[in-house]
């Protein structure tokens, strides 16, 4: 009963913040600090913690950072970004960049 109240509490309490947030937000200036060569955890320890990872059969790493937002009016953002690695887990690059806004 105590569970089912807090959980009540917690849908009222975003109700009233008027908006939700999930994932890991980052900036455009965060993803501009990334040189070549990084390792995995200087590039974490900029980006914050990847949401997802990946290990692809040649090797290579793949780190994931997205983030949505959406308010109690419709308004929703959303961006992800997903970055290589070499077998070393050096970075490499950005593999793939999105964002969308709709109002």
């Amino acid at each position: 009963m105590r569970r089912y109240f807090s959980a009540v509490g917690m849908v009222a309490l975003l109700l009233v913040a008027g908006c939700a947030s999930v994932g890991t937000n980052y900036s455009a200036a965060a993803v501009d600090q990334l040189r070549a060569g990084m390792s995995r955890a200087e590039v974490i320890s900029i980006m914050g913690e990847p949401t997802s990872r990946a290990v692809r059969p040649d090797g290579r790493y793949v780190l994931g950072w997205s983030h949505a937002r959406s308010s109690a009016f419709g308004a929703t953002t959303a961006k992800a970004i997903f970055l290589g690695f070499d077998p070393d887990g050096r970075y490499t690059g950005a593999l793939s960049e999105s964002e969308s806004d709709s109002k």
